[in-house]
């Protein structure tokens, strides 16, 4: 103690290096709580992305399965008589499935039957002109396996060719071709659909050939974005999932004001409970005259957590 008298200056300085190791340690333990919360978040959309791709792959192959449908019944058909009835049972097949726009039969001489709206072998999707469905028609009898387009726009719409080859019974040569047209943006449709209420996020999804389904292809500007493959056929459609980032930063934040008799402030024309700046994140309590009012960084965001084609 009589240490400390004779040096004025000691005691300040132990306060002071004090202070400094307890901010140093809180500083410590908020910095490891928020890559706790960083690897959480980016596991938890991780998680999410891979569910979707997987709800879409399947969706996609439900279609897809209706091809090998139509191959079966296919290989049983003698006669004309039975060939109408094969085609009267893929119209009834496309009307049923959301997204398969038509089932169409390519013949080894080259002739095409088409199913009721089907566009194959038509201006645009000639399969002895037009690459973009020549190469996966070429794929297909090659590897004698289900081959995927890429996104083709038409006078009918937007379409992927999805062709699936029919097999002699030895394997050794392709007896026809069945060919079916998916509407890609009603396919994600019903995707989405079959999760009912379960809430999606943001993403984008593209076709084997780089085009956006959903959306224009644009996500929010400097959110962390998780990339999932999704399988068609022997292509890829690519998802990508955006994420809001965890705050670099925390801060206390003023809880609104849910008092119904504070005036309004006609200054600044905004409701009592407005506090600029801020913006409303997933656990924060917002009264309802206030959710609309409280805006993000940048005015870019989009509105909702939701972006549904």
């Amino acid at each position: 103690m009589s240490w400390l008298l004779r040096r004025e200056w000691a005691a300040p300085l132990a306060v002071l290096v004090l202070v400094f190791a307890l901010l140093l340690r809180l500083d410590q333990q908020q910095r490891a709580e928020l890559r706790s919360e960083r690897r959480d978040v980016a596991l938890e959309a991780q998680r999410r992305a891979a569910e979707l791709s997987t709800v879409i792959s399947g969706t996609v192959n439900s279609r897809i399965g209706a091809l090998r449908t139509a191959k079966l019944q296919l290989t049983q058909v003698s006669d004309s008589i039975s060939e109408e009835t094969f085609f009267m049972a893929l119209d009834s097949v496309t009307r049923d499935l959301t997204g398969l726009s038509a089932i169409s039969v390519v013949r080894p001489d080259g002739t095409i039957q088409r199913g009721n709206g089907g566009w194959i072998g038509r201006r645009g999707v000639n399969l002895e002109v037009d690459t973009v469905v020549m190469a996966p028609f070429r794929r297909a009898m090659a590897t004698k396996l289900p081959t995927a387009s890429g996104v083709v726009d038409l006078p009918v719409g937007r379409r992927v060719f999805v062709f699936d080859p029919v097999v002699s019974s030895d394997s050794a040569s392709v007896k026809a071709m069945v060919v079916g047209e998916l509407e890609p943006t009603s396919v994600l449709r019903a995707a989405l659909a079959s999760r009912g209420d379960d809430p999606v996020g943001l993403f984008a999804v593209f076709a084997a050939n780089g085009v956006p389904i959903n959306t224009s292809g644009r996500l929010p500007p400097g959110w962390p974005t998780i990339v999932q493959p999704v399988p068609v056929a022997d292509t890829n459609w690519t998802l990508r999932w955006a994420y809001e980032p965890a705050p670099a930063l925390r801060l206390p934040v003023p809880r609104p004001n849910r008092s119904a008799n504070r005036p309004h402030d006609s200054s600044t024309n905004k409701p009592p409970c407005f506090v600029p700046g801020l913006r409303a994140r997933s656990g924060w309590t917002i009264p309802p005259p206030c959710r609309t009012e409280w805006t993000g960084h940048h005015s870019s965001q989009p509105p909702t957590s939701v972006w549904q084609p």
